[in-house]
């Protein structure tokens, strides 16, 4: 199993300087999840919901990564695993994307942004009052103890430093997922999220 690294190219044959480069699936898995395998790519370089969302049977996952090689490979996993992505490539983008769209309840967001960075971002979501919360996972190279604390004391309700396994990231898609989901249905359950397929498959 190769590693999962930033800046992929995605292609399906041996490149120059020894990478290689898995194409990725976008069709999303049987509902037994069964065809499901735990991945990891090569990446070579220089990863209150509405009735429409249920009716779709999707969870619309905000995907804010400035490189378009790991931002193209996180959002053909998302629409593998079941999700919806929204992808943008800067920090004012993202949060335009959340002003407008509050069926996003899930977020996979960089630390380091052209515009407002990640941790401004989850502060925002922070003092929003009267919009619906915003599971956010913050995706970073930052690796120190102290970035994580500074990181999740900013607003983050996760921190996954890259590169990881997509199995791990999707098994924290799946923590934020179950979180909100107990969180509607201790309020009356309005606008529960409908189950994703194959989301228990590893």
């Amino acid at each position: 199993m190769v590693e999962w690294r930033p800046g992929a190219y995605l292609q399906g044959e041996w490149q120059s300087g020894g990478g290689f480069f898995i194409p990725l699936a976008l069709s999303t898995p049987a509902k037994d999840g069964k065809n499901l395998k735990s991945e990891s790519l090569h990446y070579r370089g220089s990863m209150g919901m509405s009735e429409q969302t249920v009716a779709h049977n999707t969870i619309k996952v905000l995907l804010a990564e400035d490189s378009p090689s790991v931002r193209k490979g996180l959002e053909s996993f998302l629409i593998k695993w079941g999700y919806e992505p929204v992808p943008v490539d800067n920090g004012d983008l993202a949060w335009e994307a959340l002003e407008k769209n509050p069926d996003i309840r899930l977020a996979i967001v960089d630390w380091t942004l052209p515009g407002l960075s990640g941790i401004q971002i989850c502060q925002r979501l922070r003092t929003r009052t009267e919009a619906p919360y915003v599971y956010t996972i913050m995706f970073s190279a930052r690796k120190s103890h102290e970035e994580k604390l500074m990181a999740l004391d900013g607003g983050a309700d996760d921190y996954l430093v890259k590169p990881c396994k997509p199995s791990e990231l999707r098994a924290r898609l799946g923590v934020g997922r179950r979180i909100l989901e107990y969180a509607l249905s201790v309020s009356g359950g309005i606008g529960k999220a409908p189950a994703v397929s194959g989301q228990a498959a590893t």
